[in-house]
């Protein structure tokens, strides 16, 4: 009876494994791990960041009292840990050697110093939160770990720099559910491909929209210069899809200089929605194009950056009826301006857990951060071609932020605006803002009380601002309510559980409660139905093996308003980034 109970636990294990290197073709030699009681000089070439040569001539014209950096060494976890009792099995020993871990030289090359540089304290707690964010690690350590006194009074200091891997090459299928509509994806991507952090995946998606095959690569840190080339492709069931973006952007806080361009090619089909059903369709062709380059003098004493860019936009939007199509098209529109931007940033983070992720470390930013664009056009530039108004302004903000209010509460906001603004007035323009109360509860529990606010006025032709089961009513169809402007609360209670099947996914629960509306003239008169609410319960699942870094969300919401079309219960399944 005994042995009956394991076996399904096992094949279960295996079965989450197996799709994750089932194409892994290659298996990498293991190398040991570096010991941080060893010489430097001991260390394996592959586990230490190599300086470029003479970068170490500064350490010995370091005037003394300083500290300079000295040798980098690295410890490149893997998968699975086999010191650990509940981690040293057969099938996890298997997925070790044929994972192919994150080369050394690729986490180098992310990190904010080098060997002779200037020690500083702000550089290696940046690099951490950098090397975090990568999807293909699951955490990440940049700590001081030995201090060496040089000839002239300066100091060399150690770095150890600590990672642990998740997997990367992975085969997907699945289906999702919310708003009343269902989606199905496969896709074969890998986000480290042979160990480099590059990222590559084949998709195919089904949604409520359109079939979807895509194609995608991004290389996040171009010739180890933090570069970054960004390729998307796709080819849809109602046009296409082109972008390509090349750029050297202010990668860190004290970055002094970026530049980059973009273009972009879109056609595909476009509805109107009421009530959650379309009742107009429009196909709608798009070009746009963006060079910019900026400048900075760094990070600031006092925890600051100042960047200021400049840059040039062109987009050009077509319209064409379908099947499907009621409503007059929109008109077409050129637009073509230069335009200069001043981003302030600030130096605030704290690191928790069980927040928006379960298990995970999370940098929570606790500063203040804005930016500000603005930009000019006029008839020789080429202006907006459906009118003969000679001078538009375009304006673009946003800011984000938060701070402690408690030793267990939190506050996080952020706010967008964006307009046209021309002699007859303005258009086009959006206002958003939003604020999250996260309070801690019993004990380590989580419950967080979110509202949101958008606004719109004379936006261009077919565009709405809608509202309904994928974007926050949880209990109602997708696109269900549509108006100027919208408001929605929500309120969350999260349950982190700490149980950890199979060493393989974080679990957790939540109940919710949403409540919002949409406000002014709705496109089909007739359809406001006023305040919506609905009440549910969920079920988290957080895989801390696999690259995707994002929660399952298996929901169960009951809709208490709105059109009796709708169903007493929405089922939801749907990958989220955040809990």
């Amino acid at each position: 009876m005994r042995r009956s109970g394991v076996r399904p636990r096992r094949f279960l294990a295996a079965a989450v494994l197996l799709f994750q290197f089932a194409s892994a073709a290659f298996a990498e030699e293991r190398q040991p791990e570096p010991s941080t009681d060893a010489p430097a000089a001991a260390e394996p070439e592959n586990l230490v960041c190599r300086p470029a040569p003479g970068r170490l001539q500064g350490l010995a014209q370091a005037p003394s009292g300083t500290a300079v950096i000295g040798e980098i060494l690295v410890r490149n976890d893997d998968v699975f840990d086999p010191t650990l009792p509940a981690e040293n099995r057969w099938l996890f020993r298997i997925a070790n050697r044929l994972h192919w871990t994150t080369r050394v030289p690729a986490i180098c090359s992310e990190l904010l110093f080098a060997p002779g540089d200037p020690y500083d304290p702000q550089q290696l707690a940046e690099s951490e939160r950098l090397l975090r964010g990568k999807r293909y690690l699951h955490d990440a350590g940049v700590q001081p770990i030995a201090v060496h006194e040089v000839p002239g009074g300066a100091q060399r200091v150690d770095v150890g720099v600590t990672t642990r891997d998740v997997w990367t090459l992975a085969l997907g299928v699945g289906v999702g559910r919310s708003g009343g509509s269902n989606e199905t994806h496969f896709s074969l991507r890998d986000s480290n491909i042979f160990g480099t952090g590059r990222y590559l995946s084949l998709a195919r998606d089904t949604n409520v929209d359109r079939t979807e095959t895509a194609l995608a690569f991004l290389d996040a840190n171009l010739l180890g210069r933090h570069g970054r080339l960004d390729v998307q492709w796709s080819d849809n069931s109602d046009g296409h899809e082109r972008q390509l973006e090349l750029a050297r952007p202010f990668y860190a806080l004290d970055s002094r200089w970026g530049v980059g361009g973009n273009v972009h090619d879109l056609a595909r089909v476009d509805h109107r929605y009421s009530l959650g059903h379309a009742f107009d369709a429009f196909a709608l062709q798009r070009r746009e194009a963006e060079v910019w380059g900026g400048w900075s003098n760094g990070l600031s004493d006092a925890g600051r950056a100042t960047r200021y860019r400049i840059g040039l936009t062109w987009s050009e939007d077509r319209f064409q009826a379908v099947e499907g199509t009621h409503e007059p098209l929109p008109d077409s529109q050129d637009l073509i301006y230069p335009w200069v931007s001043v981003e302030l940033a600030e130096e605030a983070f704290r690191q928790e857990q069980n927040l928006d992720q379960i298990g995970r470390t999370e940098d929570v930013f606790l500063g203040h951060r804005a930016t500000l664009r603005l930009g000019f056009t006029s008839g020789e530039l080429g202006g907006l071609s459906n009118s003969n108004r000679p001078s538009t302004f375009i304006l673009i903000a946003d800011a984000d932020g938060g701070r402690d209010l408690s030793d267990r509460t939190t506050l996080l906001y952020s706010i967008a605006a964006s307009a046209r603004f021309t002699g007859a007035g303005s258009e086009n323009v959006r206002l958003g803002a939003s604020a999250r109360l996260l309070r801690r509860n019993f004990g380590e529990h989580l419950l967080v009380a979110s509202l949101a606010y958008d606004f719109a006025r004379d936006l261009d032709a077919g565009e709405q601002l809608l509202l309904g089961g994928d974007n926050g009513l949880r209990g109602y169809p997708l696109r269900y309510q549509d108006g100027t402007s919208r408001l929605l609360f929500t309120v969350e209670q999260r349950y982190f559980t700490g149980w950890y099947p199979f060493q393989l996914a974080h679990i957790g629960f939540a109940g919710f409660a949403d409540v919002g509306r949409t406000f002014g003239e709705p496109a089909v008169p007739g359809s406001d139905l006023g305040w919506l609410e609905d009440i549910g319960v969920g079920l988290r699942l957080a895989p801390s093996r696999s690259g995707l870094g994002a929660v399952i969300h298996l929901d169960v919401a009951l809709p208490l308003a709105g059109d009796s079309s709708i169903q007493s219960v929405q089922w939801l399944v749907r990958t989220r980034a955040s809990f």
